[in-house]
């Protein structure tokens, strides 16, 4: 489920995911840090992972600027125990540079 309409009715979308994940389906974010979802609300919904945006570790290499924007998008989740898929990782550079972070 994207970030964008997990937010559009967090009192629905909140009774939802939690049937679904009583019946054993992972639940996970994607697009994270994209839309204008609260911290406060991802820490009650039950999802398992958030899924980053690409646009966020696009120039993750080269660019310290991307660094410092990928900190709080990686240590946040991982602070509420949640593991984090980073998609677009297709260099290596890309890869340290995110580990680097974590």
């Amino acid at each position: 489920m994207t970030e964008t309409v997990m937010m559009l009715n967090v009192d629905i979308t909140y009774h939802v995911l939690s049937k679904l994940s009583k019946h054993g389906m992972g639940i996970y974010v994607e697009d994270f840090a994209t839309g204008y979802s609260a911290f406060n609300n991802l820490k009650n919904f039950p999802v398992k992972s958030l899924k980053i945006d690409p646009s966020f570790v696009r120039d993750l290499a080269s660019d310290p600027s991307d660094r410092g924007i990928q900190k709080p998008i990686v240590v946040i989740p991982e602070g509420l125990n949640l593991s984090i898929i980073a998609e677009g990782m297709e260099a290596p550079a890309k890869w340290e540079s995110l580990q680097a972070i974590a």
